[in-house]
């Protein structure tokens, strides 16, 4: 049965509100059922004039989650659950660095500071219990138990305004 919507039209209308990834696109045009070779071509060809764009995507994908307060880990976390393989995260990690010159490393600790500071103006008195709350929370979004412990400790020792 002939498709009502050509396969050009149909990748189009599905990046035409926001930047999707390559296996996304494949996934969308599965579930359109169009036929795998058709499908592998328009993403090969769209990939060629950087309508879909792996590490394009990652770079813009760390604006957005950065600003959530998200870590990189989470971030490589929710960009592979999207079907972008290391490289081009990477590709877009360096980009993002470039564009915004920072070095994300280095970047995690103040991220992971201002949660912190967001948590702890309504939370109350960094005691023990509302500490282990403070760690629970940063770790929801990705940090590691290094990064963790810093930014608790500076509330345990109260040198959080340094």
């Amino acid at each position: 049965m002939k498709k009502i919507v050509d396969i050009d039209d149909a990748g189009l209308r599905y990046l035409e509100h926001r930047a999707h990834t390559k296996k996304e696109m494949r996934d969308h045009l599965r579930k359109k059922e169009y036929e795998e070779n058709e499908i592998e071509d328009l993403i090969k060809r769209f990939a060629e004039v950087h309508y879909l764009d792996d590490a394009a995507y990652s770079s813009m994908f760390m604006k957005y989650a950065f600003g959530k307060g998200w870590s990189y880990n989470r971030v490589r976390m929710e960009l592979r659950k999207r079907g972008v393989d290391d490289a081009d995260a990477e590709k877009g990690r360096f980009a993002f660095e470039d564009e915004y010159e920072i070095d994300i490393d280095s970047e995690e600790e103040r991220r992971a500071a201002f949660q912190a500071e967001k948590f702890m103006k309504t939370a109350g008195a960094p005691d023990k219990k509302t500490l282990a709350k403070l760690g629970r929370r940063l770790s929801g979004f990705g940090y590691t138990p290094g990064v963790i412990y810093k930014v608790t400790g500076k509330y345990m020792t109260g040198h959080y305004d340094e």
